[in-house]
């Protein structure tokens, strides 16, 4: 495969229309693509492996896309051959009533992964920042106006 046919590197404008969407023209052949996915596989179960007997480091492993762009399916895909012991997932929804008595990265800080432990999240607390905005949630964090402030610049600002 030809990948850098297919990358976005910027720097100019992009007409989606010409961008190329049919990898048979790049001579791929599905079972070698099937056969070295089953090689990474098994490679990333040896790792992981390796990295939770060693224990001294976590993984934040962060997935931020659009809806519907297939963030599940990645993850049901990537981490289908490894060890579930060793691996958390957490889909970062709206904030609950627990988590609006917080600030925004409490959420966050339970979920952080143990020394040797792989942690997926669906979503992050960057997007907690347009959700607030966007959902009109700011008024139900319980937190004083001198965390939060009386306008959203100053929320924000104080959330980067």
């Amino acid at each position: 495969m030809k990948a850098e046919k297919y990358a976005i590197t910027g720097g100019k404008k992009i007409d989606i229309h010409k961008l190329p969407t049919n990898s048979k023209k790049d001579e791929v052949d599905k079972e070698d693509i099937i056969a070295k996915y089953e090689a990474n596989k098994a490679e990333l179960a040896l790792l992981q492996d390796r990295f939770y007997a060693d224990g001294s480091e976590g993984i934040i492993l962060v997935l931020q896309a659009l809806d519907a762009s297939g963030k599940d399916s990645a993850v049901k895909n990537i981490f289908s051959g490894i060890n579930p012991q060793g691996v958390k997932i957490h889909s970062f929804k709206a904030p609950n009533s627990e988590e609006l008595c917080h600030d925004y990265l409490w959420r966050i800080h339970q979920n952080v992964p143990r020394r040797g432990e792989i942690a997926v999240f669906n979503r992050s607390h960057y997007e907690d920042l347009i959700t607030v905005q966007v959902e009109n949630i700011k008024p139900h964090y319980h937190m004083s106006d001198r965390i939060i402030g009386k306008d959203d610049k100053t929320f924000f600002q104080g959330a980067l």
